[in-house]
C-alpha cells in the first residue's frame, strides 16, 4: 500500500510549462501591477541619479544629453507607463478591497479598462515626449 507522500509525487506533473496556461485578463493585469512596481522600484534610482545631475551646475549638458538621447526618451516613457499602469491596477485593487467589481464580468471589464486608458495615455505621453 502507498503512503500519502507517494500518492502525491505520482500526481504532480513532471513538467510544469507555464507559457501553456491561459490566465484570464484580470489575472494578467494583477501580475504586471506587481512588475511594473518592481519596475518603478528601480526606476527610482534613475530619477534620484537624473535629480542629482540637475541640481548640479555643471552637470546640465549631461542631463541635456541624457534627455535627448533615444535611451532617456525610452527609458522614461517605460517609467511613465508603468506609472500609469502601476495607478490605474492600484485603483483596480482599492475598487475591489470596496467589494466593487468581484463578479467576474465586472472584474474582467475593470481590467480592459485599465489597459486601454494605459494604452491611451502612454500615447499621449510618447506623443508629449518625441516632439
Amino acid at each position: 500500500m502507498a503512503t500519502k507522500n507517494q500518492q502525491f509525487r505520482r500526481a504532480r506533473p513532471v513538467n510544469l510549462n507555464l507559457f501553456r496556461f491561459h490566465f484570464p485578463l484580470s489575472a494578467v493585469t494583477s501580475i504586471t501591477h506587481r512588475l511594473t512596481g518592481g519596475l518603478l522600484f528601480l526606476g527610482v534610482w534613475l530619477l534620484l541619479y537624473l535629480l542629482h545631475l540637475a541640481l548640479q551646475d555643471d552637470a546640465s549638458a549631461q542631463l541635456s544629453a541624457i534627455l535627448a538621447s533615444i535611451w532617456g526618451k525610452g527609458a522614461l516613457m517605460l517609467l511613465g507607463a508603468c506609472a500609469i499602469f502601476h495607478l490605474l491596477a492600484g485603483i483596480k485593487h482599492l475598487l475591489m478591497d470596496l467589494h466593487i467589481g468581484e463578479s467576474l464580468q465586472v472584474a474582467q471589464g475593470l481590467s480592459c479598462s485599465t489597459w486601454l486608458i494605459t494604452v491611451l495615455l502612454t500615447a499621449f505621453l510618447i506623443a508629449a515626449l518625441w516632439r
